[in-house]
Parts: C-alpha cells; structure tokens; sequence
C-alpha cells in the first residue's frame, strides 16, 4: 500500500511533470536514492523500474564517500496522493487530490510495461482474485467464501465456461506473480489489508469486494474504496464488514501493534471490548482500532447480497458508455464553443424588425446563444437563443440613424465561446 500511494504514484507524477509526459525519459535521466533509513526489501524491484540504476540509499553510502552527480531532483509531488492516515487528523480522503482515473490507468499501463506482463487478449476463461491473509486478520471459513463466489457468479452470469478462483496472498505469492493474474482477472475478493492495493491494476468493469472486521467502519479507513470513487476509475466496489461480534476472534495476548491489549488495565481492556464501532482515528497506536482491525473472521451469510449486487453490476456495465461518460466529462473540463461567425443583421423598416443570424461554431451539437445588444439611443438589452438567429422590433422613441452594436457568444455544457462583435447601421 505504501509503496505504491506514498512513493511510486507520485514518482511516476513527478516524471510526468519534469520530462512533460515522457516518463521513460526521466527513468533512463534519473537514479532513485533514499534519504531516509532502512531496507529497500523485496518491493526494490517496484523502485528500480522507475531508476536508471539500482536504486541506493544515502545513508549507506557512508560519510567519506562522494557522490558525483550533474542534476538533481528533491521529493515528489503530492497531488496523486488520494488517503492521508491519520497525522495529525484523523485519517480519511484527501480532499484536493488530483488522482484520477485516467492518470490512474497510465501509471498502471507503465508499471505492467515495465514488468513484462503482456495486455491479454480474447480471454476465454474468467479469473478471480482471491485474497488470503495468513498472519493475522485472516478469514476463517475461506473455503466457503470461496464456494459462494463461485456460485453466485454463475448463477448471475449463465454463460461462462470456466470460472478460475485463485487463492493468492502477499506472503507466499510473488507481487509480479499477482499482477499478472489481476490483469486477466475482472473480480477481487480480499480482506482489508494492503495487498488490496494492487485493485488500481484491475480493468474499468472489474468487481472489488473488500472484507472488514468486526467494529471497522469502511467509510474511515478504505484507500481502495475512496480511489474508487475518484472520477473515471471505473471499478465497482462494495464491501462486507462483519456485524456479529460472535463471528470473530480476538488476540488481546498479541503484540501491542498487533491489537494485543493484555498490557494495559483492566479497566481499559473492559472499555476496549465495550467499542462495537471504531470512529476514525489518528494515526497509529490507537489500541481499540488496533485490536478491532487484528480480529479474525467467520464471513457470515449475509455476504451473498453484497456478491449478487456486485456481480449484477458488473453484467451490466458497458464499457463503451463508460468511455463515452469519461470523455464527455473531459470535454466539459477542457472543451470550449468555438465563437459563431458572419454575424449579419438586417432592418425591415415597415414592421420596424431587425434580423440578427450568425454561423453557428462547427464544434457545437446543442449550443444555445447570448445576445446583447446596445444602440445609440440608450436602448439595451440581452436576449437568450436557441436557434442561430434572432429578431427584435426597434422602440418608437429610436428615431433616425442609428447604430445598433451587437455581441453575440455561444455556450454548451456550461462553457460559454469568445463574443462575436459585429456593428449595424440602420435608418428608422
């Protein structure tokens, strides 16, 4: 979770900005090294696929040695950054981030590049994910989850052939290995923990159902479910989080860290236990949140509705309107009307009308126009238009020559063109 949300999204932000947009340029350009302490650990593959090098840690490099270099960058940019833990506050959304969907799918396309891992193809068979934690927050009646998933899939979807459920966690599975499984598959079901991170590299369409504890409150602590709200990811989340404190067990001999809360008073044990629901809290040593979030689990029943909803949803999912939905929304951000043109006006003196049209901008499918008009008798006013053309009669207090000065723009999906000035000279 760290790895990708702290460091590697916003590496890849911060290559998109200083090589603008050509991300291997600035892998070949730039060497990664660490300020901080510690190991890179078995995640340094992640980190060398965005370094021209071996990545390296300054700390090691001892304080005789000299490191030469022509050009350096200092941290990251945070804008990709979408869930902050709990400093300070407590933890939750980013309010302003700039993560979205689009940015999101070109960091994984990068990252599977990359790793080797071939786009699939006209895939005959339907692969899901499955994920097994066995260390601690385990799900205990595995096997069962595992049935129902299977059958409420093909009781939903009738006609696959062959529905492949793989079993796969952090701790014995390779990281290339899962990656490469969740690029042929569309569904993920897994426990809250972060190996549910690696969701970002699913398809738009794809199913994330994500498990909770008992007494853990999706909403305060789920980075997978608020970048699945974030614009144009296209992944359908749901979660289950258990109800029944029957169907869970407690580790209060554990590590502190890891929800052991044997080492404080009775007292505050008695109050621990009496929390049926964690609010959202601060980072990190929280011992009710701890405890709760270190349960094991007996998923129950009532998981089934949450799976046929799910399921029922990705059936339904298009993804042509979803690309469609997605570039309508780019557009609205970045989309302007282009100004009308050949604006021309004439004056039928009889009725005393004057006739204003104009060529409407060649970008445009339901435009609607702004017209104002100013004359040189203190006569003003602004006028709405469907159509490219517009009439108004002239007041009996304009009288002579008079010079009708007319502004004329366009607007769709709330973004209005450049005016359009044309002059009318007319005799009443």
């Amino acid at each position: 979770m760290h790895v990708i949300h702290d460091d590697l999204l916003p590496l890849y932000t911060t290559y998109e900005d200083i090589c603008t947009g050509n991300v291997d340029k600035c892998v070949s350009k730039y060497r990664i090294a660490f300020a901080d302490e510690g190991e890179l650990g078995p995640l340094n593959e992640w980190y060398s696929i965005f370094s021209m090098s071996e990545p390296m840690i300054l700390q090691k490099c001892g304080i005789n040695n000299i490191i030469c270099f022509e050009e350096s960058r200092t941290g990251l940019l945070t804008d990709s950054v979408w869930f902050q833990y709990g400093f300070g506050i407590p933890q939750g959304p980013v309010a302003d981030t700039q993560l979205n969907g689009n940015r999101l799918r070109r960091f994984s396309e990068f990252v599977l590049r990359k790793f080797k891992i071939p786009t699939p193809q006209n895939l005959n068979s339907t692969d899901v994910v499955f994920f097994s934690r066995k260390v601690n927050r385990k799900i205990l009646n595995e096997g069962t989850v595992i049935n129902k998933i299977e059958d409420i899939y093909k009781d939903v979807f009738h006609n696959i052939s062959k529905l492949q459920i793989l079993n796969t966690d952090l701790t014995t599975n390779d990281t290339r290995d899962i990656l490469y499984h969740l690029s042929r598959s569309n569904t993920v079901v897994g426990m809250h923990g972060s190996a549910m991170i690696l969701t970002i590299f699913l398809k738009p369409g794809s199913v994330i159902i994500e498990l909770f504890p008992f007494g853990i409150n999706p909403q305060h602590v789920s980075p997978v479910k608020v970048v699945c709200d974030l614009p144009d990811v296209g992944l359908l989340y749901r979660s289950w989080a258990n109800t029944k404190e029957e169907n869970t067990v407690i580790h209060p001999d554990a590590p502190p860290l890891l929800g052991g809360i044997s080492h404080l008073s009775p007292a505050e044990q008695e109050q621990i236990r009496n929390i049926s629901e964690i609010p959202a809290v601060e980072c990190c040593h929280n011992p009710a949140y701890l405890y709760r979030m270190f349960q094991d689990t007996i998923v129950g029943n009532d998981i089934d509705v949450i799976l046929k909803d799910a399921f029922c949803k990705q059936r339904d999912f298009s993804e042509k309107s979803f690309n469609e939905e997605r570039m309508s929304r780019i557009l609205s951000q970045w989309y302007f009307p282009a100004p009308v043109g050949n604006v021309l006006c004439s004056y039928a003196a009889q009725d005393r009308i004057v006739t204003v049209t104009w060529v409407p901008p060649p970008n445009v499918k339901d435009p609607e126009y702004h017209i104002a008009v100013v004359t040189n008798s203190s006569l003003q006013f602004s006028a709405n238009s469907k159509q490219p053309k517009m009439e108004f009669v002239l007041p009996l207090l304009v009288r002579g020559d008079t010079t009708i000065d007319l502004w004329v723009k366009c607007v769709e999906w709330g973004q209005a063109s450049l005016d359009t000035f044309t002059q009318c000279k007319v005799h009443v």
